[in-house]
């Protein structure tokens, strides 16, 4: 589960420019128009791999109208949930993860039988964050 996204182009403006063609190629909706209501933190990806350096940029926009959005060969499907499931705290929980070496806990909000974690859930809790909620502490490593 994850945003629209990808690699800053040479033919790219910035990163703005990046974040508007890559939601077009990904979901075909054309923020051209939108407006950008600002950033979220930088992330970096993926933390399991810390001998690489990318980092992703988070950009909020807002679209005055929703239309239907399609898939890519870059996307299986296409989610839209409620702010408060994705944002509070009745669909949060853990789940089990397994792989590159862990075997633990982690954070996750399940919604409309889809699981939302990792770098995904990192950025809805910078957004909540933004629109003044406390802090997540349910990371592993964050800091208290």
């Amino acid at each position: 589960m994850a945003f629209p996204g990808g690699r800053r182009q040479a033919d790219d403006a910035d990163d703005v420019a990046t974040a508007r063609r890559e939601t077009l190629e990904e979901v075909g909706l054309d923020l051209s128009s939108a407006t950008l209501a600002g950033a979220l933190p930088a992330q970096r990806s993926p933390l399991r791999r810390p001998d690489i350096a990318l980092s992703v940029f988070p950009f909020l926009f807002r679209v005055e109208a929703w239309k239907d959005l399609g898939t890519s060969d870059e996307v299986a499907s296409v989610h839209r949930f409620d702010v408060d499931a994705l944002l509070g705290p009745d669909n949060r929980g853990t789940f089990r993860y397994q792989g590159w070496g862990y075997d633990r806990d982690l954070p996750c909000v399940r919604v409309d039988g889809a699981l939302i974690w990792g770098m995904t859930l990192r950025m809805l809790d910078d957004l909540a964050e933004a629109c003044g909620a406390p802090p997540r502490r349910d990371w592993p490593g964050a800091a208290t």
